[in-house]
């Protein structure tokens, strides 16, 4: 190879690195595509169990962050809404971790199993308890594809 050759191919442009899209837009993607199942579903909407808890004790930075979006998500849905500037937090916490859509999907599961369990303990639904699992699919913006049968009862 000759040196104009060399040079010539030094100073051709690299390709920029493509931004990852963020997990909920490929949820939504999926889901408005017809992939009810979006490549993994989040909840098994048959099956009552619940999935093992996070384990961040080992020092996992992927373990790690999905608490840390697990303690976002529940900060942020305390007043049953997620106000702007709570948005822009969580749309920031996506782009910095390194957290994969399914472990987004595993969070998002998580909750929405916890707020369940909590509204169903006591055997009677309120109103106020409607409204609040309401509130949580629609402001996490969760396809109802991605609900437990449960969930979907109690937002219908």
């Amino acid at each position: 190879m000759s040196d104009h050759q060399l040079v010539h191919q030094r100073a051709l442009p690299r390709p920029r690195p493509q931004q990852a899209p963020h997990p909920l837009h490929v949820l939504a993607r999926a889901h408005r595509a017809g992939d009810d199942d979006a490549g993994a579903v989040l909840i098994a909407a048959s099956s009552d169990r619940r999935p093992p808890p996070i384990d961040a004790s080992m020092g996992n930075p992927r373990a790690e962050a999905k608490e840390r979006l697990g303690a976002l998500i529940e900060r942020v849905m305390a007043d049953g809404k997620i106000e702007p500037a709570e948005r822009e937090e969580m749309q920031a916490f996506y782009r910095q971790e390194l957290l994969t859509v399914g472990d987004v999907r595993d969070v998002m599961s998580r909750y929405l199993r916890a707020v369940q369990d909590e509204v169903l303990a006591d055997g009677l639904v309120t109103d106020e308890e409607r409204a609040r699992c309401r509130a949580v699919v629609t402001e996490l913006k969760i396809p109802p594809s991605l609900w437990p049968g449960e969930m979907r009862a109690l937002v219908a």
